[in-house]
């Protein structure tokens, strides 16, 4: 089974908008596999609630969103109230809030923390791809287990109507036993008259030499 992939779609979550830009003059022109990357974009909790979806291969998310928003309420909407575990999230540090997030890394599955100050065009490509390479292999999973999931529906399907074909072929031959017997006890039935029948016939003769005599 092959993932074809038209683009890696990535989404960076920062409320500021100079990452935004300098994400995408790193990633823009960036190739993985000689596929592009697809770059979306968003700035607060609720615009990023909006796009997420489990297309999203990659998340690069800020710590702090600001207004008192944090990225651990996104990690928890996508793990839990998604169900998302294929989308690959990487953290990233140097703001207000980093404990709380690396709190939240306890209880749902992130794939790293960067520091935005010591995060080099090259370093952040490296951790791309690795994200990427983790969230195919995911997905290829998951499309084992669907189709493993579909054979047994199939299966079973297929043995419940073997289980009902059967069911009926038993009720059948059943009904054909019964018919057997009364047709078998009719045909006893009319073989009886019949004998009775000719009994009477050749008795009748008899009866009457017999009377023939006596009256001599």
């Amino acid at each position: 089974m092959t993932l074809v992939q038209e683009s890696h779609k990535i989404l960076i979550v920062d409320d500021d908008s100079s990452i935004h830009r300098s994400t995408r003059r790193v990633l823009d022109e960036f190739m993985f596999d000689g596929t592009p990357m697809e770059i979306e974009t968003a700035f607060a909790l609720e615009e990023a609630k909006k796009k997420i979806s489990v297309d999203i291969a990659v998340i690069l998310l800020d710590v702090a969103l600001g207004q008192e928003q944090y990225g651990t309420d996104l990690i928890e909407y996508i793990r839990t109230e998604q169900n998302n575990s294929k989308t690959q999230i990487i953290i990233r540090t140097g703001q207000a809030g980093e404990e709380n997030c690396l709190e939240s890394s306890k209880k749902h599955d992130i794939f790293c923390f960067l520091d935005k100050h010591d995060l080099t065009p090259n370093k952040l490509r490296s951790f791309i791809v690795s994200a990427i390479r983790a969230y195919l292999h995911k997905s290829f999973l998951f499309q084992l287990v669907d189709r493993e999931i579909k054979k047994n529906e199939e299966t079973m399907t297929r043995l419940a109507e073997a289980q009902k074909q059967a069911a009926m072929a038993t009720m059948s031959a059943g009904v054909s036993h019964e018919i057997g017997n009364a047709l078998n006890g009719l045909a006893g039935a009319k073989a009886a008259l019949r004998s009775e029948e000719h009994t009477s016939e050749l008795q009748s003769p008899c009866n009457l030499v017999c009377r023939l005599l006596l009256e001599k």
